[in-house]
């Protein structure tokens, strides 16, 4: 979305100002959230459960999709983006 725009960013934290400043500090806490989280997988060898994923899916990724395409085009364009994303318990259908 940024980069579409001619705005980068040089580090994960001037990425997590950007999506505050321009998109809400909502999705900048999600974003911290997904941040914080994935790092301990990728650097901690942490083993995230089903419950994890699925969580970090329903709670993060899953409606700042949402958001970004009903702010980017019209609301049911993120069909397809979002029916690979069903963890259990899924509140948006």
């Amino acid at each position: 979305m940024f980069s579409l725009n001619g705005i980068h960013s040089g580090s994960h934290n001037a990425r997590s100002d950007l999506i505050g400043h321009h998109i809400g500090k909502r999705w900048q806490t999600e974003y911290e959230r997904l941040r914080t989280r994935t790092r301990a997988y990728r650097y901690e060898c942490e083993r995230p459960s089903q419950t994890d994923i699925d969580e970090l899916l329903s709670k993060s990724v899953r409606p700042f999709i949402v958001h970004l395409c009903k702010a980017l085009s019209p609301p049911d364009s993120g069909t397809a983006l979002l029916k690979d994303l069903k963890p259990r318990g899924d509140a948006y259908e």
